[in-house]
């Protein structure tokens, strides 16, 4: 193929660029009329915030009070104060869009001409955020119906009326404010986002600068969330005080569906923390009162929820954790009869926790964990041997290209987020659960058999949260009793995060050094990821206070804490091949226990298996070993149980239901 440069190419691209600058000015235009729109939006907003919508002129008092005054209400001042400066916003705002759609229709009407384009006037504007946080207010007096007007002021015999119905419509415009603005913010990102794009394709060097949108787009933005999360924070605590006029704590309550309810929860979980934190609250109060917050907490929908639960960010996580830490500090008096409302306050506190890893917001993980570590359990040990597979090996003759090295250290793990990854891919099948380097086989033999028996009654254990995090029902405490009925421990739900912890190993000598998972894999048998049996046992990790708490456990404990139902065990040699057979034909897990010394080429020593099958006619039992098998093996054996029984210690057995 020939080309050809010459009269006719240069005419060619002369052509583009002409259709080029048609679109981008099309384009502009669009974006300068959704620009006015938005500026029309931000007045109108403005608008709202006038002081006639929160408070009207002075009434007359009934008969004897002299006249009443709303102005000299600390309330009422600061409102007018908030909104005054949120309406500037809106203002400023408005302002700026609309120089900027001039902007832009100029650059429309002459985009081949260059002309500087200084900031104008309403961008300089918009640039000065005015920022006036609205203070959280939760101490109000029991009766703040009417109180008298502060001493000094200028009209004697007055007081200040607050009147719930005012303040329920004040509250209900800052909501719709809050919700308008944050629309705003979205709508102008995006208006701005395509300018700022079609002026860096157009075709000649357009007036204005892509740069100087970004900038303006930044500064509007800041402005309009400023305000945005201003008046809603206002309103919450206007929600707070019309909860608290009517004489009744805000959970002991009925309140509505919808987000009234919404604010008065977030209002009451602010006023919580506060007042458990702070030790106006304190023992059988502050449970009782966290005891109520997680209630409320419980009957929001979840995106409710979790905006609620954003309401604590910074602060608020602030004042969870410290109270946390006394409550560690003092946990030598939690054994004395006389600190049983500390102890309740601590397992409130405790459950709190949990309700917010489920339903906070996946942006305020990391900041809910640094606040409330507990959540977080510690990661299990790098084995020694790992570290050691890290040291170069031998230097071949022609060295291969160095393969990339994962982040991380040989004898500090590395967490994984494994949250986009089903919990249970192609159903719950013993061959999902492979035990890692913790000497947890108790709990991973356990995980098997239930899987084996009861997959159904597994899965409904474990629940995905909309935040990426998992919840796992377990029962701790059912392993007591007399064994004869269920113990009817109550559930214990424990939330857990999908961030799976990591080691860095060389899997063969020569190989390179890649991430092995430290824990429960997480990969079921082809390979794939499939969650349940790590999450599993991170939950029991954070039950037993980390993944180093998790070593050589009881069988019994595991089992029962997984099913809620007492398990029993029973010395092997009294145990033949029948008993085995009819445990797993009633639909009981049944799990053996071996000697600290086994046969040579018998089972291992000081380790557990789950019972998958027996055959009675040969008197054989199909056992599988919990450890993670390599690539196309099962770990599941059959064994002549007469030979096998001597390496067996104990069998232990348990119903699931």
């Amino acid at each position: 193929m020939d080309i050809a440069f010459g009269a006719g190419a240069g005419a060619g691209v002369e052509a583009v660029r002409a259709v080029r600058a048609v679109r981008c000015a099309r384009e502009l235009a669009g974006c300068a009329a959704e620009l006015r729109r938005q500026a029309s939006e931000a007045s109108a907003i403005a608008e709202t915030l006038v002081d006639t919508a929160l408070v009207g002129a002075d009434v007359p008092a009934r008969s004897g009070e002299g006249r009443v005054s709303r102005r000299g209400s600390p309330l009422t001042d600061r409102l007018r104060a908030a909104m005054a400066s949120w309406r500037e916003q809106f203002a400023l705002s408005a302002e700026a869009l609309h120089g900027l759609a001039s902007r832009l229709d100029q650059t429309t009407a002459a985009m081949p001409a260059r002309q500087p384009w200084p900031p104008p006037l309403s961008a300089i504007a918009a640039a000065r955020v005015v920022a006036m946080p609205w203070p959280v207010v939760t101490a109000v007096a029991s009766q703040p119906t009417v109180a008298l007007e502060p001493a000094g002021v200028s009209e004697p015999n007055g007081v200040i009326l607050l009147i719930p119905d005012e303040l329920a419509v004040c509250a209900a415009r800052l909501r719709s404010v809050s919700g308008r603005a944050e629309a705003l913010e979205r709508a102008v990102a995006g208006s701005m986002g395509r300018a700022e794009q079609v002026l860096r394709d157009a075709a000649t060097p357009p007036p204005i600068t892509p740069m100087s949108v970004e900038v303006l787009r930044e500064t509007t933005g800041r402005g309009l969330r400023v305000a945005s999360v201003g008046a809603f924070a206002a309103a919450v605590d206007l929600e707070g005080r019309l909860v608290r006029l009517a004489d009744g704590p805000f959970a002991s309550r009925p309140t509505p569906a919808g987000a009234g309810s919404a604010l008065a929860i977030a209002a009451g979980l602010l006023a919580a923390v506060d007042a458990t934190t702070s030790g106006r609250s304190r023992g059988r109060s502050a449970s009782a009162t966290l005891r109520a917050t997680r209630a409320a907490l419980a009957g929001l929908p979840p995106v409710t929820r979790a905006a609620v639960i954003s309401q604590l960010r910074g602060a608020g996580l602030a004042a969870l954790g410290a109270q946390a830490r006394r409550l560690l500090a003092a946990s030598s008096r939690l054994a004395d009869p006389s600190e049983l409302g500390t102890v309740a306050q601590a397992i409130e506190l405790a459950g709190l926790a949990d309700d917010l890893l489920a339903s906070a917001p996946r942006e305020m993980i990391d900041e809910l964990v640094r606040a409330l570590p507990w959540l977080e359990p510690a990661p299990p040990t790098v084995p020694a041997t790992w570290s050691a597979s890290l040291s170069p090996a031998p230097r071949p003759a022609t060295p291969p290209s160095p393969a990339p090295r994962p982040a991380g250290t040989p004898s500090a793990p590395v967490w994984a987020d494994r949250s986009s990854e089903p919990l249970v891919r192609d159903g719950i099948g013993p061959d999902d659960v492979g035990q890692g380097t913790v000497p947890d086989c108790y709990l991973a033999a356990a995980l098997v058999g239930f899987a084996a028996q009861d997959p159904d009654r597994l899965a409904t254990g474990i629940r995905r949260n909309p935040n990426g995090t998992a919840t796992v029902t377990l029962h701790p405490g059912a392993d007591r009793g007399d064994g004869a009925t269920p113990t009817n421990v109550t559930p214990t739900n424990i939330t857990v995060t999908a961030n799976l912890a990591q080691g860095l190993v060389r899997m063969r000598r020569d190989g390179p050094v890649g991430r092995q998972e430290l824990a429960v894999d997480a990969d079921n048998a082809d390979g794939r990821g499939e969650l349940w049996p790590a999450l599993y046992e991170k939950a029991f990790a954070r039950l037993r206070g980390g993944y180093p708490a998790l070593g050589y456990g009881s069988t019994v404990a595991a089992l029962s804490t997984l099913t809620g139902h007492r398990a029993s065990w029973r010395d092997a040699r009294r145990i033949g091949s029948d008993d085995l057979a009819a445990a797993l034909g009633e639909g009981e897990v049944v799990l053996v226990t071996t000697r600290e010394r086994t046969r040579p080429a018998g089972l291992v020593a000081a380790h557990a298996y789950a019972v998958l099958a027996v055959d009675s006619a040969r008197g054989q039992v199909l056992l599988r070993n919990p450890w993670d098998p390599s690539a196309g093996e099962t770990n599941e054996r059959w064994y002549d149980w007469t030979t096998v029984r001597g390496d067996v210690r104990t069998v232990v057995r348990g119903a699931t239901r």
